[in-house]
């Protein structure tokens, strides 16, 4: 097994009887782990002041305990920045184990010397597609990528409109990234100064087909942006089901 090692931003504290005491930036978060099988002494002074503590329940599932800690909060490895918070089912939108591989990645595609292709089979949170992005430099399709996953949109603070293969693709992505960054609904509407076949040349590339492909099959990749933001502002079981049932209104489901 290799370890990942080489961060400045996370950290390993102690990990015992069932739970990982760990450094997220300055965050300290109390996390349970089935693997910590081992029950050592509770020296760490950490397991007596955590930012946050996730109890994992008898039923399934648990809760966080929130003591002082932030909605969200950044660390970074390298170039890139990720934004970080704590998720209700104990995870905080990011793996940091995964930075070897993206270290691995990167060595093997500044070693490659001729244009890749890279196939990812586990874009989670985003960490890999931004770390290949930023080491080949220009990759025609990330655009395809961000707005296929639109929760990259919050992970691309490594990522400029210069780095895309041509100024319309970065065109796009500026235009996404800040109007995701103000909250604003990303709808097509937002990229309203864009001509007809700059809509079908993007949509082509959003399908993965060759040719152009029609402005609702953008339109709808471009929705999902603004239903990940409904998702987000979503606080209690009435916004969920309203959310459900715009969604089965949308998709034409009858009862």
């Amino acid at each position: 097994m290799r370890p990942a090692d080489t961060w400045k931003d996370y950290e390993l504290l102690d990990a015992t009887d069932g739970n990982r005491l760990e450094r997220w930036g300055q965050t300290l978060l109390v996390r349970p782990d089935p693997q910590v099988i081992w029950n050592t002494p509770r020296d760490h002074r950490g397991w007596r002041r955590p930012n946050g503590h996730y109890h994992r329940s008898a039923k399934g599932g648990g809760e966080w305990e929130f003591f002082d800690l932030p909605q969200q909060w950044s660390i970074s490895y390298g170039p890139l920045v990720f934004n970080l918070k704590p998720f209700s089912f104990k995870h905080t939108g990011l793996f940091p184990e995964q930075a070897v591989n993206w270290d691995w990645m990167a060595q093997r595609i500044a070693a490659a010397n001729r244009p890749i292709k890279v196939l990812n089979l586990f874009a989670y949170t985003g960490g890999a597609v931004l770390i290949v992005v930023l080491n080949i430099g220009r990759l025609p399709g990330v655009l395809a990528l961000i707005l296929r996953e639109p929760a990259l949109l919050s992970k691309t603070q490594g990522l400029r409109p210069d780095m895309f293969s041509s100024e319309l693709l970065g065109k796009v992505y500026g235009q996404l990234k800040e109007r995701y960054q103000n909250c604003y609904d990303v709808s097509l509407s937002g990229l309203s100064d864009l001509t007809q076949e700059e809509v079908s040349h993007i949509a082509g590339i959003l399908q993965r087909q060759d040719g152009p492909v029609s402005e609702e099959a953008l339109g709808d990749c471009l929705r999902t942006i603004g239903q990940e933001h409904q998702a987000e502002a979503a606080k209690t079981d009435d916004d969920i089901m309203a959310m459900r049932e715009n969604l089965k209104k949308r998709k034409g489901y009858k009862e």
